[in-house]
């Protein structure tokens, strides 16, 4: 009778362990899957830096996840790349943008935004070049005259 008791304490006791480690990765898998898709969306809104996070903690949840790590990488890029805008580093936001760009099974909204970018910083290098010709024309130009 002792036998039958612990047999079916055992039983219930490995149901209810092997259970709670099925809801458990359930639950795991379907934060990560929400994480991806949320993270997808703020990049469709242009709001980079929530998508970001989402995509870390989808990293944080699979670690070996490729599409996750690779669209967190993208991502970042993106940022930086817009933060060399900021930073008026324009070569490296031209840089920044090129690598998003060739990035393989990555989004291919930022792949979209990111070629308008390196057009952007294309048209901006040549331009930064032709006004500083312009200046130091001008600056000449100008040095010329007071002697």
């Amino acid at each position: 009778m002792k036998k039958w008791i612990w047999a079916t304490v055992v039983a219930i006791f490995v149901l209810f362990v092997g259970g709670w480690f099925y809801f458990d990765h359930t639950m795991g898998a379907n934060a990560y899957k929400s994480d991806l898709s949320a993270g997808k969306t703020e990049l469709q809104e242009k709001k980079y830096t929530a998508a970001k996070d989402k995509f870390q903690a989808a990293v944080d949840k699979k670690p070996g996840a490729k599409e996750a790590n690779t669209l967190l990488n993208q991502t970042k890029r993106f940022i930086e790349g817009n933060n060399d805008v900021n930073e008026k580093n324009f070569t490296g936001a031209r840089e920044a943008y090129r690598n998003v760009r060739d990035q393989t099974g990555g989004s291919e909204v930022l792949v979209t935004r990111s070629k308008d970018q390196i057009k952007t910083m294309d048209a901006v290098i040549k331009n930064q070049k032709t006004l500083r010709s312009m200046y130091k024309d001008a600056v000449r130009q100008h040095n010329d005259k007071k002697i």
